[in-house]
């Protein structure tokens, strides 16, 4: 049975403002503001007691975490680890200004948020057997359960924010009035309630941590799979979560697979002729002008250490043994910026395609397959021994040769509010810049290894890979 949020005096939870005004000079200045007429509404809606609760969508931040859990074995003995994927998690960070243009909304906002850090808890405490503190949010084509809209849905419901929500439970819900912009001051006594000089914070910064639930989902297709192992989407997979950025095919010979659909003569690929990061797995190839913020090579090796309790200080290195390599691992993150609209669609569709490859593909069931890399090109950062010195025209998509064959240890995405969005005829917002973040491992063989000198038949030493990792002859000696 439904517990639905009552209209409770100057309390409304269920609707972003008051749905009437009340006796005059009782709790004053219901009314609007404006932002009712737009559709920037954040809604949350939990699945128990079928509350839905929206807020003002002023987004300060989106962060999406994509993480995967790896084993790698590896002996001191031997010069490569043996990597196996198992399952990965995914979350989105949110952080919200709610701002009040009057003492009742202050108040209404601080009753939603007092209401949801209840319900995050376990929805009730006379909970029913199997549901739980489930959650969906919606905003948009930003936030939401995977499925399409050609108009903007309108949301009056809790079927309809469970319809188009991401499904999810909270994992955190941080609180933090904005002291710079101040309080209301209201000294009253209405209704029975003191409320004098209580402070209303003028605005709200509301953090919340969405995590991905994949179990109790009412629908049949779910958000997010990752792709089977032959490169196409899983039959469940509603196949363009979250952007909901759509072509007209949705396998790996999609419109978009074509980046001269998108790139020609009149728009010139943004990451010119030096400056992209190419991805391919399963078939699906994709490349994004890397504007680079960071970008760091650690190499670790694994020395045999001579314990011995009775040195004061130091240890010792055991001589007679080989050191190999521990770990090689990249960190890398760059900003991918978008002129018009059809870029951006054209971004945000890669970016649904390589959330799903950063999880281990779907075999079937079967064991004892062999573990899929990613192959990485960077130009002058990742890239193979022998790799041209001149960059190939960044849309011939030609890069498997140069690539490195890495594990995607870790990516995050992060949409860069400040810069804005762009906005289709349909409604859907798509973002000027995305930031991109992630941990790329090494198996640490073949040409992403860096090999020790050895001595040639001529008595040079030199090393026998020496173009890794730099593609440049640097010492023969």
């Amino acid at each position: 049975m439904a517990i639905l949020p009552k209209t409770n005096g100057p309390y409304d939870l269920g609707r972003l403002y008051h749905s009437s005004p009340i006796e005059e000079d009782v709790w004053r200045n219901f009314g609007f503001d404006g932002t009712n007429n737009l559709s920037d509404v954040i809604w949350i809606g939990q699945e128990e007691t079928k509350h839905i609760m929206p807020f003002k969508a002023f987004l300060e931040n989106i962060k999406l975490n994509i993480t995967s859990e790896f084993s790698y074995n590896s002996d001191k003995d031997k010069w490569r680890r043996v990597s196996k994927g198992y399952t990965g998690d995914f979350s989105i960070d949110i952080s919200l200004k709610i701002p009040a243009h009057s003492v009742n909304e202050s108040r209404n906002n601080l009753a939603k948020i007092e209401n949801l850090q209840k319900l995050i808890l376990n929805g009730t405490q006379t909970t029913q057997k199997g549901v739980g503190p489930l959650f969906y949010v919606f905003f948009r084509n930003i936030i939401n359960s995977g499925l399409d809209f050609e108009n903007l849905p309108s949301v009056s419901s809790f079927s309809d924010v469970r319809k188009m929500g991401f499904p999810c439970f909270i994992e955190t819900v941080k609180f933090e009035p904005d002291l710079d912009m101040g309080f209301f001051e209201y000294d009253s006594y209405q209704r029975g309630e003191d409320w004098s000089n209580f402070p209303f914070p003028k605005v709200i910064t509301l953090n919340l941590t969405l995590k991905y639930e994949n179990k109790n989902h009412p629908f049949e297709k779910k958000p997010l799979f990752s792709f089977m192992t032959n490169g196409e989407y899983f039959p469940q997979d509603n196949k363009i979560f979250p952007f909901l950025a759509t072509s007209p095919k949705h396998g790996k010979g999609a419109l978009f697979d074509n980046v001269k659909n998108v790139f020609n003569e009149k728009r010139p690929f943004l990451g010119g002729q030096t400056s992209f990061i190419y991805f391919e797995k399963l078939e699906h190839k994709l490349i994004f002008p890397a504007f680079l913020e960071g970008f760091n090579r650690n190499y670790e090796i694994d020395h045999h250490i001579i314990e011995d309790k009775a040195n004061w200080a130091g240890k010792g290195l055991d001589i007679g043994k080989i050191s190999v390599p521990k770990s090689l691992t990249y960190d890398i993150s760059f900003n991918v910026p978008n002129r018009d609209i059809l870029e951006a669609r054209f971004n945000s569709w890669q970016i649904q395609k390589l959330i799903r490859l950063f999880y281990r593909p779907f075999d079937g069931g079967f064991r004892g397959r062999k573990f899929l890399k990613d192959k990485i090109y960077v130009p002058g950062f990742i890239e193979k021994g022998g790799s041209p010195k001149i960059i190939p025209n960044p849309l011939s998509m030609n890069f498997s040769a140069y690539s490195l064959n890495l594990n995607m240890d870790s990516l995050n995405l992060e949409i860069l509010s400040e810069q804005g969005f762009l906005e289709d005829n349909d409604g859907k917002l798509y973002p000027k810049v995305f930031k991109i973040e992630m941990t790329l491992s090494s198996d640490l063989h073949g040409e992403e290894l860096i090999s020790p000198h050895d001595k040639s038949e001529s008595g040079k030493w030199g090393n026998k890979n020496e173009l890794f990792p730099f593609n440049r002859k640097t010492i023969r000696f």
